[in-house]
């Protein structure tokens, strides 16, 4: 929750591994176009759509992992900053927050400064920050390569608070033209991005697998939940 002098509005993220549904539950959301509540894509997605709009194709926008991850990493940060100096509605439900950037950095074997994982406004209004759990256990975030939650400095990393992170569960796998990781990479990725969100001073809500009418329903009752609960 977040009120700078404009009453208050929510900032919620809905996220999960690969084809855990995100995309399809928030275009039906936006499609219903509800009163006071703002959908914002995944970032990868919109980058790829556009690449492959000027005739790349997919292995070469994704061919380099660091290249990619990157500029997906550097749009999430342009939009939440936007967000949060603007915040164009009562509740924005944005798919994929800056924190999912760390589960896949580790996932991909990519390395950033917390500089890179910062939003501008968060580094100008230290009230509005995340702040970390440091009593939790790593828990399974690690890579090949040794890093851990830790190494990615969450001290020092300017994430705003969001009022709350719906973690979609996975659905049957099935890749399509921008979904490239394999079923085990999807739920490498799923169980990064929890340990990742359990680490910062935001609820967690699980969404079960439910048929997608049933499952709009579930998590707008969710969200009017969120909204009313005081913070």
């Amino acid at each position: 929750m977040h009120d700078q002098g404009n009453g208050r509005w929510d900032l919620i993220i809905i996220t999960g591994g690969p084809c855990c549904g995100k995309t399809t539950l928030l275009k039906q959301i936006e499609q219903m176009d509800l009163k006071g509540i703002k959908v914002v894509h995944e970032m990868a997605r919109a980058y790829i759509d556009e690449q492959l709009c000027q005739g790349r194709r997919i292995e070469e926008i994704r061919g380099n992992s660091d290249r990619f991850q990157e500029e997906v990493l550097r749009r999430k940060v342009e939009v939440e900053d936007e967000i949060l100096y603007h915040h164009p509605a009562a509740t924005v439900m944005m798919e994929r927050g800056l924190p999912d950037s760390i589960a896949y950095a580790v996932a991909y074997h990519c390395a950033y400064d917390p500089e890179q994982l910062s939003t501008r406004y968060a580094r100008e209004h230290p009230e509005i920050r995340s702040r970390i759990n440091h009593h939790l256990p790593a828990g399974d975030i690690n890579d090949s390569d040794g890093r851990t939650l830790d190494s990615f400095h969450l001290d020092r990393v300017s994430f705003p608070q969001y009022t709350a992170v719906l973690i979609l569960d996975e659905l049957p796998y099935a890749t399509d033209y921008a979904r490239t990781e394999s079923s085990h990479e999807a739920k490498r990725i799923h169980d990064l991005l929890y340990e990742v969100y359990r680490r910062l001073d935001t609820p967690v809500h699980l969404v079960p697998p439910l048929a997608i009418t049933e499952r709009v329903q579930h998590v707008l009752q969710l969200v009017g939940t969120i909204r009313n609960c005081p913070k």
